[in-house]
């Protein structure tokens, strides 16, 4: 009975030692819980590490229609391929937290809800250890098209010509306009060839 304690009271020992050194890390990021397709959005992410150092990997794995680009990496080189991103340190920073950043990015054709992964792979003791981050997910809408209109300030003249709604100056002959059938088989030659029987317009080609 008095050894099947003392295992209990071990158990429970190895227990909150794990459990305490896993308190030396915590992991924040401002992940949106909703997008809208083809836009980009800043992630921030907070590391909390206490007095963790050395070699560090942190890594999210995107699906299909999300991709991140770096911002401020804190020293880490980036890598993005195959819907993993990669920020690794071969130290990371000093002090007991720092932040890094980076760009959201969504595809025009996305939509639904997507899932988003990510963990920190650390060296702590000479074991590699991994802190898990909570799941997110994305919840994408439809772009929204915009549509631009054109004014066009050209009057048109009695031969149904297109001018531009000026008077000629006193003295001055007025411009000679040159109207190309408005169809859709003629081409590039009909097209000069109207050009250069009007003489005024020969000048031009």
């Amino acid at each position: 009975m008095v050894s099947k304690l003392v295992l209990l009271a071990n158990l429970l020992g190895l227990f909150l030692i794990d459990a305490f050194l896993l308190a030396d890390v915590r992991i924040t990021q401002t992940i949106p819980t909703s997008m809208t397709a083809g836009t980009d959005v800043r992630v921030s992410v907070t590391v909390e590490k206490g007095e963790l150092s050395g070699f560090a990997k942190f890594q999210l794995d995107l699906p299909a229609g999300l991709s991140v680009t770096a911002i401020e990496t804190k020293g880490a080189s980036f890598t993005f391929a195959d819907g993993k991103a990669k920020f690794i340190w071969m130290a990371l920073p000093p002090g007991p937290n720092f932040k890094f950043s980076y760009t959201l990015s969504a595809d025009a054709s996305a939509t639904g809800i997507l899932p988003i992964a990510g963990r920190l792979s650390y060296i702590e003791d000479n074991e590699r250890k991994t802190y898990e981050l909570p799941p997110s997910t994305i919840e994408l809408s439809g772009s929204t098209a915009v549509t631009t209109t054109h004014s066009s300030t050209e009057e048109s003249g009695p031969d149904g010509s297109m001018g531009t709604g000026e008077q000629p100056a006193e003295g001055q002959e007025p411009a000679h306009t040159v109207t190309i059938p408005a169809t859709t088989d003629y081409d590039l030659v009909s097209a000069a060839e109207a050009l250069l029987r009007h003489p005024q317009a020969r000048c031009l080609w």
